[in-house]
């Protein structure tokens, strides 16, 4: 698909300078092929995701708290009446429509997700413990 691209596009193997790709093994090969090893670059952002997702998984209980937050927050997000529980007990505490917050479900391929999904579920552990309990 490369060199089909590349003709069709009326591009040379000589004005490549760079092919920027993710980890997947079958995309480095076909990268390597059509062009050389030398001009391989793996995706920054994919590496990190990688090393992130590594790490959390290497770490003792981690991988099992990570479950029981997706569950709770995927719980909240598929129940409108949970979902109206969670903004009624913050519009009782003070806040306006602009500041009611939802849980974030964290995304496979965005390793930041993560530890946006975290921060939020902890600042909203009071509440939704509240709800879940009663």
């Amino acid at each position: 698909m490369f060199a089909n691209c590349l003709s069709e596009w009326n591009i040379s193997h000589s004005q490549i300078i760079a092919v920027v790709t993710d980890n997947g093994a079958n995309i480095k090969k076909a990268a390597q092929t059509t062009f050389t090893v030398d001009k391989l670059i793996p995706c920054i952002a994919h590496t990190i995701n990688l090393i992130a997702e590594k790490s959390i998984s290497d770490t003792n209980n981690l991988t099992s708290l990570l479950y029981k937050v997706r569950g709770i927050v995927k719980c909240i997000k598929n129940n409108t009446a949970i979902s109206n529980e969670l903004r009624k007990c913050q519009t009782n505490e003070g806040k306006s429509e602009g500041q009611l917050l939802k849980p974030i479900l964290d995304v496979k391929t965005r390793w930041n997700s993560v530890y946006y999904m975290i921060k939020r579920f902890l600042k909203l552990s009071s509440i939704i413990s509240l709800i879940l309990l009663t």
